[in-house]
């Protein structure tokens, strides 16, 4: 009987799967947080102020951030992250707007840590 409540145990945890990703990153020499929720496929960064959506691949998670409006996006900003070794791969497109001015595109690399979570001093 023990061992079937372990098995139990183990079966559960293991078909548990993380509904919040908190990660810390760093590209381009910039430092910055992440916080991905699975549940409703959002996400926010400590260097934006918009909160946007992701994807999950089997392979990585992917954010993307948009700034400005529906019908016209000026900035967007894609974030993916791998979910083998956390690589962080970021790119940024602005649009000014101009016709025959083509968009700006950057791509920058970097990495990623899951960020802990505060240790309880009570």
């Amino acid at each position: 009987m023990k061992k079937l409540i372990i098995l139990i145990a183990v079966l559960f945890t293991v078909s548990a799967q993380a509904k919040e990703l908190n990660l810390s990153c760093e590209t381009k020499g910039t430092q910055w947080n992440l916080y991905l929720n699975t549940a409703d496929m959002t996400g926010t960064r400590s260097d934006e102020n918009t909160r946007g959506k992701m994807g999950i691949q089997s392979s990585s998670y992917t954010l993307v951030i948009s700034k400005g409006t529906e019908a016209v996006p000026i900035d967007i900003v894609k974030t993916v992250i791998s979910r083998t070794d956390l690589s962080v791969t970021e790119e940024i497109m602005i649009d000014m707007g101009i016709s025959g001015m083509k968009p700006i595109n950057k791509v920058f690399t970097g990495k990623c840590i899951v960020k802990q979570a505060p240790e309880n001093k009570i």
